[in-house]
């Protein structure tokens, strides 16, 4: 009798660990980071920031997102009309996005940000309107081979990553990366200066990684580098699974910075780094190697972005 109920208990206990992976298969995709809905306003994760009226996180239907495009994005100055004016043409003018469903009307009729201001302005929509424009266009996915690769691994990234306007050459990134070298390579270098923060050990499943790349924080050429992945879908619709990941890229004064997002995904169990895609370029495995791609050279591949 006691071995019966050891049994019921345990199988109990199963079937509580094994739902969201029997529902998962029902999902049009899984949201890693929840939609987070305080009085008339939506943001993507900070949930410990109060206050919050609802969360929609885990298994998620297409459905869920039904009217959501509609919701003014703010930034609690609602006294301030002109927080919804930083998209213009090339004319100047600029027009009003208060919405998703604006912004992203705009981009598609070339509207892009001018200033500095504009461009901080325009952070929390580009975040909010990426992610919902990329789970209104993803698809569930038929083959599985990420969660190998124990989501961001430094041992799975590839430096390609690590691009921006200071630090490494781009065209070494690009070589690096074709020899498939990782964030874990370079740390192992000593005369790379990569050096992932305390963060991602506070972040045990591997959702976040927030690393510093360049020179010395003191000689401020150097940039902050954050990956936080959003979502689990097939989002480029080739069949396989990816991870929608939000790129934040500053650099350590702040010059510069630039937020977009990348998928990464897998064809493969044994291949060592992610296949990677994003706006304009692309890191994948063909022909028995790893490619980046790059016009110059004739090796353009398939890219991605959110807002396409």
């Amino acid at each position: 009798m006691k071995s019966r109920f050891s049994r019921a208990g345990f199988l109990a206990v199963l079937m509580v660990v094994l739902l969201p992976y029997n529902l998962y298969a029902e999902c049009d995709f899984f949201l890693i980071e929840p939609l987070v809905f305080t009085g008339n306003t939506i943001r993507v994760g900070d949930v410990k920031v109060p206050p919050i009226d609802k969360l929609v996180q885990g298994c998620t239907s297409k459905d869920k997102l039904s009217g959501l495009f509609d919701i003014v994005i703010s930034e609690h100055r609602t006294g301030d009309r002109t927080i919804y004016y930083f998209m213009s043409g090339e004319d100047g003018n600029k027009v009003r996005t208060r919405t998703c469903k604006e912004y992203i009307f705009a981009i598609k009729k070339g509207m892009t940000v001018k200033t500095e201001r504009d461009h901080r302005l325009e952070l929390s929509f580009r975040r909010i309107c990426g992610v919902l424009n990329a789970l209104s266009n993803s698809a569930p996915f038929k083959h599985d081979y990420i969660d190998a690769k124990k989501n961001l691994s430094v041992g799975a990234l590839p430096v390609i990553l690590l691009s921006a306007p200071m630090g490494e050459k781009y065209e070494k990134l690009v070589a690096d990366s074709e020899k498939e070298v990782s964030f874990e390579g370079y740390l192992k270098d000593k005369n790379s200066l990569l050096s992932l923060v305390d963060k991602i050990k506070n972040n045990p499943e591997g959702t976040y990684l927030e690393t510093w790349y360049g020179d010395s924080e003191e000689d401020g050429n150097g940039f902050w580098l954050e990956l936080e992945i959003i979502a689990k879908s097939d989002f480029n619709k080739d069949g396989y699974s990816d991870f929608l990941v939000h790129v934040l890229k500053i650099s350590n004064r702040g010059v510069w910075y630039d937020s977009d997002f990348i998928l990464l995904s897998s064809k493969d169990h044994s291949k060592k780094l992610y296949d990677v895609y994003g706006n304009g370029f692309s890191c994948v495995y063909k022909d028995k190697g790893y490619v980046c791609s790059d016009s110059s050279k004739d090796k353009a591949l398939p890219s991605w972005s959110a807002f396409e």
